[in-house]
This record gives structure tokens, C-alpha cells and sequence, in this order.
């Protein structure tokens, strides 16, 4: 910590140098402050955003940008209803879900697929080593697709999705939003900001909320609180420091969202009925619970040392605490497909993830015989530790931490909550308040912790050549990553260290072939250290990626239309699969880098404002992605995991014109479809999503009363579609929710 600081504190008089430099000029509430060039302007057109940052650090024309970016603001997922970060792929075609139907109700890690390769999100462009993402403080959602570990490290070689979140503002801007509806859905959420004082120099901004709801499932009910405050200071006419939070508590009554498997002739298939107890039926019974505690802290400084040259230095720290209080009906597991014996547990889960980092970058902008070059030398540096300590009872004579007794249900017998009611007591305690003497009469099944650092020290360069018709960019980076068992929970020691490291690059460009064409290509690589080792005890190698694009950009139709069609090719090499003893020389399972995956495709988005009342964003992608290389023969050929081969979405909303009886009126409309995808060709052949088309409607009408008073409905999946998404969960059921928000 004390190194972080040391940093932090470093860059912050590097600041402030210049403003103590010109202490003596004015600094009046009329100076105009520069906007630093990391900073994105966030103003938007409806749904069409003009710049974006995530993928080249400083803020760029989306349109000279030479990758496929698509940018998601706030007001889009206000409109179609879309109020939980795992419900992205509603609005982006490329990304698919990747929850398990365990992690769906048990408010696992928020991830997804990006064009056929996991993708992990990132909040302020920082790694966050797996936390849950929230929209609430969040103002937009860029996604760069593709490999890219220039900037940001270890990363997916699908692309980076990045949450910005949003930035107080010098005008006072208060709103609050109220919403009730079916499945017990509730909601509110208020967000104020404006300037402190009179100076013109300091602002704050306060995002908060809070929601439930509940599912057609036993006892299952979700609900979170989330406050996300931040605070701007600005000094002279460059220099700005934020200071962004963001808490989040999530409690969850655990239930398995989606159907169980049975194994048929070697293939597994889905058993729908769930051993004949019906879709409702929960298996955790009403006391089994995950509670989410999230902290995370973000500073950031940027500061002109001179002209052209700007740095941005930013400090973040995360923290996530999370107990799972567990109580399973074994006999009724999709992995214990026999209905005998009777085996009921309880199990008790502590995971911890802390991450701490820093990044610096400074910004060397000049023009050199009338080219205009932009320079950016950077590094990043991230600590990660993850802890989890683990017990499990199992039904044996008068342990206290024993469930039961429950009844069977595939005898016949009667489940209903008070057959749980003893494992209350259970949880009436925490087991890490116990006695030692106690704590040792049950079962420890798991306590290990392992951390990683990496580093990434980078430089990237973007050029304007022929009067600003030919954008190229390029950059190169060398990251290292360091790997050590803390302890386990056989000796308690110190582990061996593993290392890997790696250099990347990325290279791109952008020619403007007309004012409405522009034409961009770019190749870039990744890497994602391999935190295993083979049969003689050394580390794996690391993933490896590589990607292409070429693409068009079009700005059509008196620039109402702007469209982006990209083609793309990725490889990806050194997946890590697990060697069984059965097929192993020594007998003893191992893990072994697999082979190769590849991906391609063709994307298509675009925002249209057909009319000053009609607007329309829209995205589609055709993928093709295998296993082209393994270990074992029978895996090549096989689909990637839970990626649809063909995705859509088209949002249309329409506003009445103000000279029309229905003016203040807005409607609209959300058509998402995915077609059927893979869940697991390695291990769970057969196992097929469902292709599903979901209809969202949306309508918000502004009452006449003078001030900015809405009244809003949403309605999703409006023809209650029945469907096992990509990530092998039950889609969401009909949700009509009503509400009102005030803007002051």
C-alpha cells in the first residue's frame, strides 16, 4: 500500500506544479477549463455515440477508430428495460451469456462471450479478477472487439468490454425513478450532481439504488443495493482529480436456474422435467443464500506538465467478500443422477478477491512536417489475491452442522419449507466465530489462497497523415505475470512461484475514402497466463491470441445513418485442458496446454435516425468458430462454447412530433434473437441452447405539468417465451413493470 501511495502522492504533485506555476493568473468561474484528452465527451445523438477511449486510451472519433467499437449509454438501457449488466447481450449481438445455471441465481462473477471466447468486463479499464457489475453509476459500456493486450494487459481474445462510470457534473442535475411490477419487481434509483460550492472547482455526483425481484422457482428471491458517489476537483485550466466509489450488497437465494441432464448412450441431454419434480422445484430449499459485499475505490489525475503533454494517473482498489450459505438435496444434483441414497449437506463458502493496481500514462501530442502524431508510454501494475475458506457436514450421527431430516421428493414425500427448518440454526452463526475445538469437529474441505501480479509496460502511437485522411496506429507492449500459492490447505505454506510473460503488439489504420466511407483494417495480438502446471510440475504456457479485422465505416443519408461492417478472424492457442488418470503415464491427472480454437465472422451495427422522430440501433453477427487442434482427436471439429452462430438485436424508438396530440409521448421496441449454441463441447456434447427471439416493449410519456415528469412502462419477454439461453439457464419470464421519475 504504502508503494501505491508513494505513487499516487508523486503524481499528484506533478500536477499540481503547474497550477502553483501560474498561481498568479486568473482563475475566475469564466476560465475555460481543456478537457483532458483521455476524457470522452459523452453526448450523444439518441443512441449514436461519437467517441470512445477503451480502445486506444485517449478519446477518438469512433468513425477514425480503426477497430469495430460499439458503445452502449445509459439512456438506452433505461428505455428497453435492461437494468442488470448480465443482460448485455440483449443489445450486442457479438456478446453471449456465460453464466452456468448455477451462477445465474447464485450472483456468480459477471461475464459473457465475445465473439466466441470468454470475456471478462473491466470497470475504468482496470482488471477487476472477477466482481459483479452493476449499472446503476455507470453513464456507458464500450466494447473493442478483438485481441488487444497492448493496453490492458492479460485479456480475452474475444475483445474488452469496459463499464465507464459516470462523472459529476458543474449542473445541477437531480432525478429519481420509481418502478413496481410482476414477479415482485421493485426499483428505485436516484442520481444527483452538481457543482459544491461557488468556486466553480469542485462537483460531486451520488448514483444510488435499490432492486428486487423474484423468479418462477421455490423460494428464490434477488435483491441489491448499490450506491456509487464520486467527486471532481479542478485546478487551473488542465489539471483534475476524481475520486470515484461504488459499494455493492447483493443477497440471493440460491436456486438451479435451468434444467437438469441425463446421460443417454455416453450423450448428455437435457432433463426437463427435473426428475419429475417440476421447473419450481429448488433443491437449496428457502434458507440457502449467497451474500455479495463489493467495495471498490478509483482515483484518478490528469494534468498539461506542458503543452502537448499530458499524464493520467490512476489508483484503483477492489474488494469483494462473499459467503454462501449452502444447503443441497444431493439425490435430486444433476451430477448424482441416481435417486438413492439420501444425501443431504450443508456447506458453508467464504471466497475473498482483493485487487489493488496503478496505472500511468503520459501523452506526447505534436506535429512534425504537418503530420500530427500522438505518443502514449504507459504501465500498469495489478495485484490480486484470492482466498476461500470451505466446510461441508454430511449426514452422520449427531453433528450439529447436518441438515435434516428432509424428506425425499422422488419418494413422494412433502417438501415444503418447514422441512428445512433445522438447517436454520445452522446459519444462525457464523462458523468462523466457533471455538477452535468446534470448528474441528466439522469437516474442512477447502482453505487455500493464491495471488498474481502483472505488470504491462507499453507505448502506442497514432498518426494523421494526408490532411487527416490516413489514421494509423500502432503499439507494443511486454507484459509478465507472477503466480504464488499462498497456502493450501495441506500445509499451509508459501508455494512456488510461476511466471510468464509475453510481447504484444496491435496495428491498425483508418483511410477516409470519401466523407462517407472510411475504410479500417488491423491486427493485434493477446496473451492469458496459464495458472497450471504439466506432468513434470512446470507452469504451462500461456494462451496466445490473434486476431484481423477489416471493416467499413458509413456515414449515410446527411450522416443520419452511421453503420459499421467489420469481417474478423481470430486464433487462439494453449487452452488449458485437464489429462484424467485413466489416460495419464503415472496414473495421476495432469493439465497439458489443449491445442487451438479459431473464429470468424461478419458484424454488423448501425444507428439510424430515419426521422427526427424515428431512430433505430441494430446489430447482427455471422460466426463460425471450432476446436481446430487438440490433444484428443475427438474434440477437433467441435463448436466453441455457448456461442450462437447467428445473433440480432434491433431497438426502434419513436418520439411524437410536439405539434401532434400525442407530443411527450415516446414508444418503442427491443428484438434480441440468438440461435441455438454449444454449451460445453469438451465434456457436455449434446447439450444444445435453445435459438430464441425476445420481445421487449418500452413506452415513456412526459407529463404537461411544467416539469421534466414521466411516467414509463417496460414490458420484457412480452410473449413469455419459453427458452434455455446460451448460457444453459431458463430465460427470463414475462416482467410488466410501471413506474414514474422526476428530473429537478
Amino acid at each position: 500500500m504504502k508503494h501505491y501511495t508513494k505513487i499516487l502522492l508523486s503524481s499528484c504533485m506533478a500536477g499540481l506544479l503547474p497550477v502553483l506555476a501560474h498561481a498568479q493568473s486568473d482563475t475566475s468561474q469564466e476560465e475555460v477549463f481543456e478537457l483532458s484528452p483521455f476524457v470522452v465527451d459523452t453526448s450523444a445523438d439518441g443512441y449514436r455515440a461519437e467517441q470512445a477511449s477503451t480502445g486506444t486510451l485517449i478519446a477518438m472519433d469512433i468513425r477514425e477508430v480503426p477497430m469495430d467499437v460499439t458503445v452502449i449509454d445509459e439512456s438506452l438501457f433505461e428505455d428497453t428495460g435492461v437494468l442488470n449488466a448480465d443482460d448485455l447481450g440483449l443489445l450486442v449481438a457479438s456478446i453471449s451469456q456465460d453464466e452456468t445455471p448455477n451462477t445465474n441465481g447464485g450472483g456468480g462473477n459477471t461475464r459473457y462471450n465475445l465473439r466466441g471466447f470468454r470475456s471478462v468486463p473491466r470497470r475504468n479499464g482496470f482488471a477487476p479478477g472477477g466482481r459483479l457489475y452493476d449499472l446503476t453509476g455507470v453513464q456507458r459500456v464500450e466494447v473493442i472487439k478483438g485481441p488487444n493486450s497492448v493496453l490492458y494487459g492479460q485479456t480475452d481474445p474475444g475483445g474488452i468490454i469496459n463499464y465507464v462510470p459516470k462523472r459529476p457534473l458543474f449542473n445541477s442535475r437531480n432525478s429519481m425513478a420509481l418502478t413496481a411490477g410482476t414477479n415482485g419487481h421493485r426499483r428505485i434509483k436516484i442520481d444527483s450532481t452538481g457543482p459544491i460550492g461557488d468556486s466553480g472547482r469542485f462537483a460531486y455526483r451520488l448514483p444510488l439504488s435499490y432492486r428486487e425481484y423474484g423468479r418462477e422457482f421455490d423460494f428464490f428471491d434477488w435483491e441489491r443495493f448499490v450506491v456509487a458517489p464520486s467527486f471532481l476537483a479542478r485546478f487551473g485550466r488542465s489539471t483534475e482529480i476524481v475520486v470515484e466509489g461504488e459499494y455493492i450488497r447483493q443477497n440471493v437465494n440460491l436456486a438451479d436456474m435451468g434444467p437438469y441432464q441425463e446421460v443417454v448412450d455416453g450423450m448428455r441431454i437435457w432433463d426437463f422435467d427435473r426428475r419429475g419434480l417440476g421447473r419450481d422445484f429448488n433443491r437449496r430449499g428457502p434458507f440457502t443464500e449467497s451474500i455479495n459485499r463489493q467495495k471498490n475505490i478509483t482515483a484518478e489525475l490528469t494534468t498539461e506538465i506542458t503543452e502537448g503533454v499530458t499524464v493520467r494517473a490512476m489508483w484503483t482498489y477492489n474488494e469483494r467478500d462473499t459467503t454462501v450459505n449452502n444447503i443441497l438435496v444431493d439425490n435430486v444434483n444433476p451430477r448424482f443422477l441416481r435417486p438413492t441414497p439420501l444425501a443431504n449437506r450443508a456447506q458453508y463458502v467464504r471466497p475473498r478477491n482483493e485487487i489493488e493496481g496503478y496505472k500511468i500514462d503520459l501523452l506526447w501530442e505534436k506535429t512534425i512536417f504537418g503530420i500530427e502524431s500522438k505518443t502514449v508510454f504507459g504501465m500498469e501494475r495489478n495485484h490480486n489475491v484470492f482466498e476461500t475458506i470451505q466446510y461441508r457436514s454430511f449426514k452422520s450421527g449427531n453433528d450439529r452442522f447436518i441438515v435434516g431430516p428432509i424428506p425425499n421428493p422422488l419418494n413422494g414425500d412433502e417438501v415444503v419449507p418447514e422441512a428445512w427448518a433445522p438447517s436454520y440454526e445452522l446459519w444462525g452463526m457464523d462458523l468462523l466465530d466457533l471455538p477452535a475445538e468446534e470448528l474441528a469437529k466439522h469437516q474442512l474441505f477447502r482453505d487455500r489462497a493464491n495471488q498474481s501480479l502483472w505488470h504491462n509496460y507499453r507505448v502506442t502511437e497514432t498518426m494523421y497523415l494526408m490532411d487527416n485522411r490516413l489514421i494509423l496506429l500502432g503499439g507494443i507492449a511486454k507484459g509478465e505475470v507472477e503466480r504464488t500459492a499462498l497456502y493450501n490447505e495441506t500445509d499451509k505454506e508459501r508455494g512456488e512461484t510461476e511466471k510468464s510473460d509475453d510481447v504484444v503488439y496491435t496495428a491498425g489504420a483508418t483511410f477516409k475514402a470519401s466523407p462517407k466511407v472510411n475504410i479500417f483494417a488491423n491486427t493485434s495480438t493477446s496473451f492469458i497466463p496459464v495458472y497450471r502446471t504439466g506432468l513434470d510440475g512446470t507452469p504451462l504456457d500461456p494462451q496466445s491470441g490473434i486476431g484481423y479485422e477489416l471493416g467499413l465505416k458509413l456515414n449515410l443519408l446527411d450522416e443520419t445513418l452511421f453503420a459499421t461492417v467489420t469481417y474478423f478472424d481470430l486464433t487462439n492457442e494453449g487452452r488449458e485442458q485437464l489429462v484424467p488418470a485413466e489416460d495419464s503415464p503415472t496414473n495421476e491427472a495432469y493439465w497439458q496446454n489443449a491445442g487451438e480454437q479459431q473464429a470468424n465472422g461478419v458484424e454488423v451495427e448501425l444507428t439510424w435516425n430515419v426521422t427526427r422522430q424515428l431512430e433505430v440501433f441494430a446489430s447482427f453477427i455471422t460466426f463460425s468458430g471450432e476446436i481446430t487442434k487438440d490433444v484428443n482427436e475427438n474434440l477437433i471439429g467441435r463448436p466453441l462454447q455457448k456461442s450462437p452462430e447467428t445473433a440480432a438485436q434491433l431497438t426502434v424508438n419513436y418520439k411524437f412530433a410536439q405539434d401532434s396530440a400525442l407530443k411527450g409521448l415516446r414508444l418503442g421496441g427491443l428484438i434480441s434473437y440468438k440461435g441455438k449454441a454449444y454449451q460445453n463441447p469438451t465434456n457436455q456434447l449434446g447439450l444444445v441452447s435453445d435459438s430464441y427471439a425476445v420481445v421487449n416493449l418500452f413506452g415513456r410519456y412526459r407529463l404537461p405539468w411544467g416539469k421534466e415528469w414521466d411516467i414509463f412502462f417496460n414490458a420484457r419477454n412480452i410473449f413469455d417465451k419459453d427458452y434455455i439461453a446460451e448460457g444453459g439457464g431458463y430465460g427470463f419470464p414475462r416482467q410488466i413493470d410501471f413506474g414514474t421519475s422526476i428530473r429537478f
